[in-house]
C-alpha cells in the first residue's frame, strides 16, 4: 500500500508546516471546525479522554483527566467527547449509597471490590437498573468520588473510620452529561460534536432511552445506517432518485452538510453490542497507553483496532495519554508539550507505512495543559496539514453507454478511473424502487500504469433490469477522498406487448412496458411499409386485410411483430 512517503513532491508544503513546531507562543483560544466544506473524516477533533473525570462532575482529584466541566470543554473547542458508560443499582440506605455492577463479560451483577459492606436490608432484585458515567466503577466503586479517594479505603479493605461528610456520593446519570451535550449542539448549530463511549452496556434499549430522554437523537447522524432526510443530492443524481445517506456507501458528508441537516452530533461505541455505531468497523487509532509514546510498540495494533494504514476505516484517532491516574496533572509531566507530539506524530506516524496518517482526532488529558501551545497547537497544525492534501479524483467510464434516452437493452459494463494520487475505490449500488442491481459496499485497489496516475477501469457488470444507482469515490493512500459521484445505469431487455382489438371494422393498438415505457406503435397494412400508429385504425372498405403491428420501447427493445386479420364482409 502506499503511504504519504510516496507523495513527497505533492505534499512538501504539507511536510513544511511541521516548522511550526519551533516553540512559538500559540494563543490558547477555541478551536472550531477548521473547513466544514471538507468532509467529517478530513478535519482534526481535540479529544478529551475521560470527558466525565472533572471536578464538575464530583470526581476526586486523584481520579481528574480534565480540568473542566463538559460544557466548558465543548465551549474551549473540545469536539470529541469520551464517555465510560456502565449499566449500575444504587440504592441509599440511611445516608450511604450502596453499589452493584453490571458485568457485561459474565452478564451478572457485581459488588464492587472496594466497596462499604452492603445492609442485609437491600433486595437488590427489586432495585431499578440505570445507566451512568463512571471510571471503572467494578473495580473502584465510588472510591473515585470527591471526599472519598484515598481515604476511602485502606489498601483494598474498607474503612468505615473515614466516612465522612460524603456518604451521599452517586454516580451520574448519563442522560445529565447527553443533555449537556443537546444543549451544545441545538445552540451552536455549526459545530459537530463527537461522542466517543468506552461501554459495558448490554441494554441496547435502555442506552438508546438515555438517547431519546435527553433529546440528542434528533441530532444523531448514524454512521452504521441510513439516516432519512439526509438525502444524498449530488451532480449525477435526479432527485427522483435519491436515497437516504450512508456512510457506508456514500463515505461522510461535510461538516457543512451535517449542520445544515441538524444532524451535527456523531456517535461511536468501542462495544460491538450496544446498539450504537461500531467505531471498529470506521476508525483505527495507535494502541492504547503503554504503547502510544514507543515508536516501536506504537504499530502493534491492540484488539481494538486494525492497522493504522488501513485507509478503507477513513478515520484515525492518535492516542496521546499516560496509562497511570493523572490526578490533578501532577503527573503529566511534559506529555502534553506541542514539540512532542507534533514531533512523534512527524517523525514516528507520518514518515512510516505503517501509518502515514493525519490524526482525525487527538485523545489527550486535560486538553488546556502542555507546554508551546499544547494539544491545541498540535490539532491546529493538524488541520492546516488536512487543508494542505490534494484530494483525488474519479469519473465513470462506460464502453457500452446509453442511447438517447438514457437506456441499455444488453448487459453493460462501468468502470471507475481515479487519478491524482488514487489508490482504492470504494463502490456500492442501490436498485432504484426495487426493480435494478444492488452491489454491497465494497473497496477495490486500482492499479497503476508506469508514468500516469490514471488507473485501469475498475469494471462492473450490470445484467439486472431495472435502473441502478452506483456510488463511488476514491481514496488517496494518505486519506483524501473525492467528491462522492454517481452514474445511474438503466437497464431494460424486454420488448412490450401490443394487443390489437376489433370494433367491426376498427382497430385499436395498446402497448405496455414495465421498465423502459413505451417508446412508438408499429403497423403495415397488407405488406405496406411501417407506419407510426397514431389513433385508431378505420377500414371501411368490405376487403380482407392483414394487418401486422409491434411495439420498441425507450430502450429500442422491438417487439415480434404480431398479425391481426380481418375478414371480407
Amino acid at each position: 500500500m502506499q503511504t504519504l512517503r510516496n507523495h513527497v513532491s505533492a505534499t512538501a508544503g504539507l511536510i513544511a508546516l511541521c516548522g511550526l513546531i519551533s516553540g512559538s507562543a500559540f494563543a490558547q483560544s477555541p478551536v472550531y471546525t477548521n473547513n466544514p466544506a471538507a468532509p467529517y473524516d478530513a478535519q482534526c477533533y481535540l479529544m478529551a479522554h475521560n470527558s466525565y473525570a472533572n471536578p464538575s462532575e464530583g470526581y476526586d482529584s486523584l481520579w481528574y483527566n480534565q480540568d473542566s466541566s463538559l460544557w466548558q470543554q465543548m465551549m474551549d473547542g473540545v469536539r470529541c467527547i469520551n464517555l465510560d458508560v456502565w449499566q449500575v443499582k444504587q440504592k441509599k440506605v440511611a445516608l450511604t449509597y450502596h453499589l452493584k455492577v453490571w458485568d457485561h463479560g459474565s452478564r451478572t451483577w457485581k459488588t464492587p471490590k472496594i466497596t462499604p459492606p452492603d445492609p442485609v436490608s437491600i433486595d437488590w432484585d427489586n432495585v431499578d437498573s440505570e445507566i451512568v458515567t463512571a471510571h471503572e466503577p467494578l473495580q473502584w466503586g465510588y472510591s473515585t468520588l470527591r471526599g472519598m479517594g484515598s481515604d476511602y479505603f485502606v489498601g483494598t479493605v474498607w474503612d468505615p473510620r473515614t466516612w465522612g461528610d460524603y456518604k451521599e456520593s452517586k454516580y451520574q446519570s448519563l442522560v445529565t452529561d447527553l443533555r449537556t451535550v443537546e444543549g451544545f449542539v441545538s445552540q451552536v448549530t455549526g459545530e459537530v460534536v463527537t461522542l466517543r463511549l468506552e461501554s459495558y452496556v448490554t441494554d441496547t434499549a435502555a442506552l438508546q432511552q438515555c438517547f431519546d430522554d435527553a433529546g440528542l437523537t434528533q441530532h444523531v447522524f448514524w454512521a452504521d445506517r441510513d439516516n432519512p432526510g439526509c438525502w444524498v443530492d449530488k451532480p449525477g443524481c435526479p432527485a427522483s432518485e435519491r436515497v437516504a445517506w450512508n456512510v457506508s456507501k456514500h463515505g461522510w458528508p461535510s461538516v457543512y452538510q451535517l449542520c445544515m441537516w441538524r444532524k451535527n452530533c456523531v456517535v461511536l461505541t468501542d462495544y460491538s453490542n450496544d446498539g450504537m455505531p461500531y467505531e471498529k468497523d470506521l476508525l483505527v487509532k495507535s494502541p492504547e497507553p503503554g504503547k502510544c509514546f514507543d515508536p516501536v510498540k506504537v504499530f502493534q495494533p491492540d484488539s481494538s483496532s486494525g492497522q493504522m494504514n488501513d485507509i478503507t476505516h477513513s478515520l484515525f484517532s492518535m492516542t496521546w495519554h499516560i496509562e497511570q491516574a493523572v490526578g490533578d496533572g501532577a503527573n503529566l509531566g511534559d506529555v502534553n508539550s506541542f514539540l512532542r507530539i507534533g514531533n512523534f506524530w512527524q517523525n514516528v506516524l507520518w514518515q512510516s507505512p505503517g501509518c502515514g496518517r493525519i490524526p482525525n482526532f487527538l485523545e489527550v488529558d486535560f486538553y488546556q495543559r502542555g507546554s508551546y501551545g499544547g494539544p491545541r497547537k498540535a490539532q491546529q497544525v493538524f488541520n492546516q496539514a488536512w487543508a494542505s492534501l490534494p484530494a483525488p479524483h474519479c469519473y465513470a467510464w462506460t464502453p457500452t453507454p446509453a442511447n438517447a434516452n438514457g437506456w441499455n437493452n444488453k448487459t453493460t459494463t462501468c468502470g471507475i478511473i481515479g487519478y491524482g494520487g488514487a489508490t482504492i475505490c470504494h463502490i456500492s449500488a442501490d436498485a432504484v424502487n426495487g426493480v435494478g442491481q444492488s452491489i454491497a459496499p465494497q473497496y477495490t485497489g486500482l492499479s497503476y500504469s508506469q508514468g500516469t496516475d490514471y488507473s485501469d477501469p475498475s469494471l462492473l457488470t450490470f445484467d439486472q433490469e431495472g435502473t441502478t444507482r452506483v456510488g463511488f469515490f476514491v481514496r488517496s493512500a494518505n486519506n483524501m477522498q473525492s467528491n462522492l459521484q454517481f452514474v445511474v445505469v438503466r437497464l431494460d431487455r424486454t420488448a412490450p406487448k401490443t394487443t390489437a382489438v376489433a370494433q367491426g371494422r376498427t382497430v385499436t393498438l395498446t402497448a405496455t412496458d414495465a421498465l423502459s415505457g413505451v417508446d412508438k406503435i408499429y403497423y403495415s397494412v397488407d405488406g405496406s411499409p411501417e407506419k407510426i400508429y397514431a389513433g385508431p385504425l378505420q377500414f371501411n372498405d368490405a376487403a380482407a386485410h392483414t394487418l401486422t403491428y409491434r411495439s420498441k420501447d425507450r430502450a429500442d427493445n422491438y417487439e415480434a411483430k404480431r398479425v391481426l386479420s380481418l375478414s371480407a364482409n
